[in-house]
């Protein structure tokens, strides 16, 4: 009796029988046998199979084995499937299989990755249940939080906008009304009706007008002016609509008043396929050469190498040698792993 793999459900398969020997000396090999092949599917009763005979496999030097090709009825349940074979003067023949699905077995034996489907977070349905598990529980995100940030997000955008009108439309007014140098040498004394408290009865006009002139004259404070103007000029072109200034300012409202509202929002929704496809994304990820001890990774690369690859088993003693991927370099060896007592054989636990 032996393990001998893994076949795929409702899958027809060709597998190998044998050695069939003489019962006599339980060496010569039996090439023209013919043979009955009968099945037990989970410890059911012994049946037919729907192959036919099988036929001596003659493609090597070793003799004694033979082509049996079971069907899609033979493989149509999950678990063990138990093949015996006999006839008359040989040794009887027993191979176990272990029948899984096709997406399981694809995934061990090809290209195909494992289904995985979220059904329960925290005991409850992911769809209904996902956004109390995220914020409700009280060592988590307080759902009061979210609440408050959307006030303050109002706020925010309620003193841009005021700050877009001041820079964009009474500020830039001001501004733009005080008068040039020329305009203010237009003013005379007496359409100003100015004074020059230090030479009262003296008429100034032009250059001579002290107030237009002095230190701290109207000239001055023009060039003053100007020299503001320039400072600001960029300032006003980057307050414009579309300069810079105001396009920051539109992505600050478009966060906001938008993009943060919508991502909360989308916070609250999250959808069962959504999860889904984190999750999917997350499997999907290769598993790298040498993944963390005791992670997932590390376990699904144990399962694989004791599942799929190359293993030799010393019948003596039951020791079992375990292969890496290239079928020459050892992955582990494991002593007395099989063991037969009774006509029962044991495979203990592989650490």
């Amino acid at each position: 009796m032996s393990f001998c793999g893994y076949l795929k459900k409702d899958t027809a398969v060709d597998i190998l029988l044998g050695p069939f020997l003489d019962d006599a000396d339980g060496d010569t090999a039996d090439t023209d046998a013919s043979i009955d092949v009968e099945l037990s599917k989970n410890g059911q009763p012994l049946a037919d199979s729907e192959s036919a005979a099988p036929t001596p496999d003659a493609a090597g030097d070793v003799e004694g084995y033979y082509n049996c090709i079971l069907g899609t009825t033979d493989t149509n349940t999950l678990g063990i499937l138990t093949v015996v074979a006999h006839h008359a003067d040989d040794l009887p023949i027993r191979q176990d299989y272990q029948v899984v699905t096709a997406n399981y077995f694809d995934t061990m034996c090809s290209t195909d990755q494992f289904d995985v489907n979220v059904t329960n977070i925290e005991g409850a349905d992911p769809t209904d249940t996902i956004r109390d598990a995220v914020v409700d529980d009280s060592t988590r995100l307080d759902a009061s939080s979210l609440n408050a940030i959307e006030g303050k997000v109002d706020t925010i955008d309620g003193n841009v906008d005021d700050i877009l009108t001041d820079t964009g439309t009474t500020l830039d007014t001001l501004i733009k009304d005080i008068p040039t140098t020329a305009e203010f040498e237009l003013r005379t004394l007496l359409a100003a009706e100015y004074t020059v408290v230090g030479d009262l009865g003296t008429v100034q006009s032009g250059d001579s007008f002290a107030i237009v002139n002095g230190d701290h004259g109207l000239v001055s404070i023009q060039d003053d002016v100007d020299s503001i103007l320039a400072d600001t000029n960029e300032l006003q072109t980057d307050w414009a609509n579309g300069g810079r200034l105001d396009l920051i300012l539109d992505i600050i409202a478009a966060d906001t008043t938008t993009d943060i509202p919508a991502l909360i929002a989308a916070l609250e929704n999250i959808s069962k396929a959504e999860v889904n496809t984190e999750v999917d994304t997350a499997l999907n990820t290769a598993i790298p050469a040498v993944p963390t001890a005791d992670s997932l990774n590390d376990y699904i690369q144990r399962t694989k190498m004791v599942v799929v690859n190359k293993q030799v088993i010393t019948e003596a003693d039951g020791a079992t040698v375990i292969y890496k991927d290239n079928d020459a370099d050892q992955y582990c060896s494991v002593a007395a792993a099989y063991t037969s007592v009774a006509g029962s054989t044991t495979k203990k636990r592989l650490e």
